[in-house]
């Protein structure tokens, strides 16, 4: 909005050399104000607050006021424009309600994961690709759009165009993963996660299980794990450029579809049609930049050149592709290397993957029976978590609970984490939540409660598949049925001080705050989808508005001085001025009933004194009508008369007609002011044309 300010007073100066009217003056001074207020809003909200914010609430004060104001002033608008700004009051309003509460803030917030040397991505590679991308995703909409106006296409407006944005995403992103997915199983890989925009499949001990994750409705991404521990890099590298591969071959059908939509029954879906191919053009080149995002996942060009430079990166995920191959083969912990593990933790020494290659490698120990390297890397793992602040998983939690309590015989250890892991939202109790609770119980010595639990984790282990991993867990259930034939340890009180501590952890009382960031993402994309709809034309709006207020739209044609009923812009033209009569002030772009007054070329020669200048430029109508009705028949174009009587002169207009039977075509409308050598031209859809009729008749 700034720059869109600061380009509409450029417009201005360079247009009019006259001084600036304090009255425009103020008007661009409240939307730069405006402007200010919202990108420090942003700013300050972007971590929770321990108090309301008066900035924010500010901020939401004036999108109310730019959404509703156009309701007071300009009386009627366009449906589209009325939908924009009900979306904007709606947002200010809720925004009001969301930063007037008081938010807790959590003792630590979690760390973010850190930036590995050697991944080969770089923090200014991957803000540039973000910001280049919502630049280019802006510049074509804008280009879709314009396409859609010069072949008269059905106007899409702004509801519509998100659905579509949205649809065209989840279509893209599918192709891209089915892409990956078919190499990985021509690769004989078997696939564990499918994820689409919020469509979520994984499977989960043999089974596959459907989830719909409503903050993931962008992107996608697979889990393929090759069956084959010798799998060479070149198969990996196939699989992860064929998601890319098939966004470029189907590019061209997208674009070429909706290039040709124009007369079918597929019309309507013109501007969807352009969003894939615009999705998924972008999608192909983007991917294979080498991008790091905030959640510490890599692009596919990223893993291309970590795979292809032989980045320590890719050995970690290549160790971590041997791991979950335990899921789906009979490979088993005890036959992987534990030393690529090592490496990792050593590349991530303050983070949640630093935490898991350790887990990683006390599992390998531990299935292979070397009890005491274990038990040096499970303490390692506690060390990472007690000095950052991480977000771990609740499956993880299970990992400490039975070492602690089967191999180390310490309750009080294994209760801290059972009561760590009863904070965090436990989707599934499988069979590692249940022989987890059976191991504490049993070196608490509640052993009735433990048998209980036992059983379940047995019934549960009998349905797992026959593959290395879950063989390994009833491996651990037999071990825990010989714990529990054997002595009865000594109960073993829970001290006091052994009280989980105030880590970031999830927190009934948090969840509003996650509302509020999920409310905050959605008004940011919404915002970002109005600007890049809107562009650079909302100059257009904020100068015809604002003449509007000065001048009461009083213009000058020839001699005459004459005020247009609507809110007017003007134009640069290489000859001579434009103006461009907007409807209710709405912004420049879309289907809209716009008028432009084209002053007479000081070029031409003035209009001759003597003679009746109105009979003259009927009579030149009339011959201009007969000439279009008798060359551009055979294409269905027809012209006609149309006399518009305002009050300074008469306008006698030639109205071209370019509909066809079935669909809406445009008509032009050229009306000449015989006394000045003016003219109004309005080009636009035929359902238009009678409002355009009423604007030229209101003008006095």
């Amino acid at each position: 909005m700034l720059a869109n300010t600061a380009h509409a007073l450029f417009e201005h100066f360079r247009s009019d050399p006259a001084p600036f009217p304090p009255q425009l003056w103020t008007f661009h001074v409240a939307i730069a104000t405006g402007s200010l207020t919202c990108a420090a809003a942003w700013w300050i909200t972007r971590k929770p607050l321990a108090r309301p914010s008066a900035t924010a609430i500010a901020a939401c004060i004036a999108n109310i006021a730019f959404g509703g104001l156009p309701f007071l002033y300009f009386g009627s608008l366009p449906s589209f424009i009325i939908e924009i700004d009900l979306l904007i009051v709606a947002a200010g309003i809720a925004g009001i309600v969301v930063f007037s509460r008081r938010e807790i803030v959590p003792a630590a917030a979690p760390r973010k994961p850190g930036r590995v040397a050697g991944d080969r991505t770089h923090p200014w590679v991957d803000k540039a690709s973000m910001f280049l991308f919502a630049a280019i995703l802006w510049v074509l909409s804008d280009e879709w759009y314009r396409f859609g106006w010069n072949h008269h296409l059905h106007f899409v407006s702004l509801l519509p165009s998100l659905l579509f944005i949205f649809l065209a995403s989840l279509a893209t992103s599918t192709l891209h993963e089915c892409g990956h997915a078919l190499a990985a199983a021509r690769f004989k890989m078997k696939l564990l996660i499918f994820n689409a925009g919020p469509f979520c499949w994984r499977k989960r001990e043999g089974r596959w299980k459907f989830k719909f994750n409503l903050a993931g409705l962008f992107g996608g991404s697979i889990e393929a794990i090759p069956t084959r521990p010798d799998q060479p890099d070149w198969q990996t590298a196939c699989m992860l450029a064929a998601g890319p591969i098939a966004n470029l071959c189907t590019t061209p059908l997208f674009l070429w579809a909706a290039l040709h939509v124009e007369g079918t029954r597929c019309e309507s879906a013109w501007l969807l049609l352009g969003y894939m191919a615009t999705f998924s053009l972008m999608g192909a080149v983007f991917n294979l930049f080498p991008i790091r995002t905030s959640s510490g996942q890599y692009s596919d060009g990223a893993h291309l050149l970590q795979l292809f430079t032989a980045s320590p990166v890719a050995e970690y995920h290549r160790a971590l592709l041997r791991l979950r191959s335990t899921l789906v083969t009979t490979l088993r912990f005890r036959d992987l290397d534990p030393a690529p593990f090592l490496r990792a933790a050593n590349l991530h020494p303050h983070d949640l993957a630093g935490l898991h290659a350790q887990l990683c490698a006390a599992q390998i120990f531990e299935d292979s029976g070397r009890i005491a390297e274990a038990s040096v890397y499970i303490t390692a793992a506690e060390a990472i978590y007690d000095a950052n602040s991480i977000d771990l998983p609740a499956p993880l939690h299970t990992c400490f609970i039975c070492f602690h309590a089967c191999r180390n015989r310490d309750a009080a250890a294994a209760r801290l984490w059972w009561d760590r892991m009863q904070t965090r939202k436990i989707e599934r109790k499988n069979v590692d939540y249940w022989l987890a609770s059976s191991a504490l119980c049993w070196v608490e010595g509640r052993i009735a409660e433990a048998e209980d639990a036992w059983s379940k984790a047995g019934a549960e282990a009998q349905t797992l598949p026959h593959f290395g991993a879950y063989d390994a867990d009833r491996d651990r259930v037999a071990f825990v049925r010989t714990l529990l034939d054997g002595p009865t340890p000594e109960p073993v009180a829970v001290p006091a001080r052994l009280a989980p501590p105030p880590v970031a952890v999830p927190d009934p009382s948090s969840r509003w705050a996650e509302t509020r960031r999920a409310l905050l993402v959605a008004s940011g994309v919404t915002f970002a989808v109005f600007c890049g709809l809107a562009g650079l034309r909302f100059h257009s709006y904020a100068d015809a508005a604002g003449w509007h207020c000065l001048h009461g739209n009083v213009a000058r044609l020839g001699s005459y001085s004459v005020r247009l009923p609507l809110p007017w812009r003007t134009l640069d033209d290489r000859k001579h001025g434009l103006t461009s009569l907007l409807r209710a002030g709405a912004p420049d772009f879309g289907r809209q009933p716009k008028i432009i007054l084209m002053p007479a070329d000081p070029d031409d020669p003035p209009p001759a004194s003597n003679g009746d200048p109105d009979r003259r430029e009927l009579n030149y109508a009339r011959e201009y009508i007969a000439r279009v009705n008798r060359r551009y028949s055979s294409k269905g174009w027809s012209a006609s008369l149309v006399a518009l009587k305002p009050k300074p002169f008469p306008l006698y207009c030639e109205r071209i007609d370019h509909s066809q039977p079935g669909e809406e075509r445009s008509t032009e409308m050229y009306c000449r002011v015989g006394r000045t050598g003016d003219m109004f031209l309005y080009t636009g859809p035929a359902s238009r044309e009678p409002e355009a009729e009423s604007i030229l008749s209101s003008i006095n």
